[in-house]
């Protein structure tokens, strides 16, 4: 799919897609700026605390459009944000045991929540 444009795939072929995207980028790196930022940022340095927040909002508002396709919204949040947790704990055991593992089950628990989620 190009950048913008439309993608007919069904919806959880995309999601499994973006999960896999999202987490291959950050065990390739063994590290999440934004998480990094989030544990620096506070109530003294806001615009840093608010540019954090709005980087993982928008990633999870991106997962939840894409499972909202074939969930109620609700539940495509919910699983938007286990998602996002799974992974940067993944990220965690990749940048501290260098343990890959831990990073693929998190990519499949989060396309397996989704495709239960379906039936």
């Amino acid at each position: 799919m190009l950048e913008g444009g439309s993608d007919d795939r069904p919806w959880l072929e995309i999601y499994a897609d973006k999960i896999r995207d999202i987490a291959q980028n950050l065990a390739h790196r063994k590290r999440c700026v934004g998480l990094h930022l989030a544990y620096g940022a506070d109530d003294e340095t806001p615009a840093a605390k608010e540019a954090v927040r709005i980087f993982f909002l928008s990633l999870r508002d991106h997962l939840t459009a894409i499972l909202a396709r074939g969930l109620p919204s609700e539940i495509a949040e919910e699983l938007a944000t286990d998602a996002l947790v799974r992974i940067e704990g993944a990220t965690l055991m990749t940048a501290v045991f260098d343990e890959s593992d831990a990073m693929e089950r998190a990519i499949q628990a989060a396309i397996l929540d989704a495709t239960t989620a379906s039936r």
